[in-house]
This record gives C-alpha cells, structure tokens and sequence, in this order.
C-alpha cells in the first residue's frame, strides 16, 4: 500500500464532503427551480450520522448506493481491487439509471423532499426582468 496514495485519497474523500457541507445549496435548484436527482442526500446523511435510518431514506432513498460508490472508488483507487472499463461503464450506468428512475418516482409521486418552484429560479426572475424591459 502506498502511504501518498492513502494519504491523497483521503484529502480528497475529506474535500468533497466538506464541499458538500458547506456549500449545501443546490444549484441546479438555484438557477432551474427545480430540485436535482440528488436533491435530499446531504440530509440523509446527516440523518444517517445521528443513527435516524428511517429519515435517511425518507430524505434520499439512495445513501447506500453513493456510500458503497465511494467505498468502490477508494478501493480502486488505492488499488486494492482492480475493475475493467467495461465494468466501471456498467457500474456508472447502473448508478446514473438509479438515480433518474427515483427521481422521477418521486417527482411524479410529489415527494416533499423533491419541488419545483420554478418562480424563485434565477432563470425565472431574469425572464420576468427581461420581459418588463420589452413591455
């Protein structure tokens, strides 16, 4: 095992949740107005951190997923597995179909977790700007 490569590795696990955690604002919801595929996953793990599964899932039915992705990756990574392209391409797709077909789920089935509201969008309120220019 090679110390700098465990050692970058972590500074890069650290990296990304730090990121998601202080930058927690989506936005895709931001500028879109709609909630992203992955629209509820930093409250799953905070749920997840204070032992509260039932919230977890409720927030983001996919933790686990992303929880065993990043294990894969560190693994690989580390190289402490080896994986094809063929099956890095299999495992990317089945990680993205996921994600798609639950969102879709829970935006046709009006998840609170999942919104659109459009109006607050940036893209929204410079149309409404842009168009009281032209009126």
């Amino acid at each position: 095992m090679n110390k700098q490569k465990l050692i970058k590795t972590i500074i890069q696990l650290v990296a990304v949740i730090l990121i998601i955690f202080l930058l927690y604002h989506c936005p895709f919801s931001f500028f879109l107005g709609i909630s992203c595929p992955g629209c509820g996953m930093t409250r799953a793990f905070l749920s997840l951190f204070r032992f509260d599964f039932a919230q977890a899932f409720y927030y983001h039915p996919l933790f686990p997923l992303v929880i065993v992705l990043v294990l894969l990756y560190c693994l690989y990574r580390l190289h402490w597995i080896s994986l094809s392209k063929k099956v890095i391409t299999i495992i990317e797709a089945i990680a993205l179909f996921a994600f798609f077909f639950t969102y879709m789920v829970r935006l046709l089935l009006h998840s609170p977790v999942v919104a659109w509201d459009f109006e607050q969008s940036v893209i929204a309120k410079l149309f409404h700007f842009l168009s009281g220019l032209f009126s």
